[in-house]
């Protein structure tokens, strides 16, 4: 129950708080919100009695949002939403190349403009 909290808590922030007018800082912002949710979906997958494979620590230890969409098991799930939510998959596009680097993207802009 918790987890599946967390998973409408994901889609909610990828459908509804993102509209391509918002300046690159937000969506910054809004991509740690995903990468959040996506590891609390993920973290279900953690048990109190036991310790979890390396690899499993390494994969989860990124903020690459389609490898942790696909960690999540949530891959079906967002091309479903996508398909049938024009709003959404306009929103998803906006942030699925989002990376912990992309706060410098609008500075390299704004440079180029100078």
């Amino acid at each position: 129950m918790f987890a599946d909290n967390y998973r409408t808590s994901a889609f909610t922030r990828l459908g509804g708080f993102w509209s391509a007018d918002w300046e690159q800082e937000h969506i910054y912002l809004a991509g740690y919100a995903v990468e959040l949710a996506l590891k609390a979906v993920i973290s279900r997958a953690f048990l109190t009695e036991a310790i979890p494979s390396p690899k499993f620590v390494r994969d989860i230890y990124s903020h690459d949002l389609d490898s942790l969409l696909n960690i999540a098991r949530l891959r079906a799930e967002l091309d479903q939403e996508c398909a049938s939510n024009e709003r959404f998959a306009v929103n998803w596009l906006l942030v699925r190349d989002w990376s912990e680097q992309s706060r410098y993207d609008s500075w390299k802009s704004r440079m180029r403009d100078i």
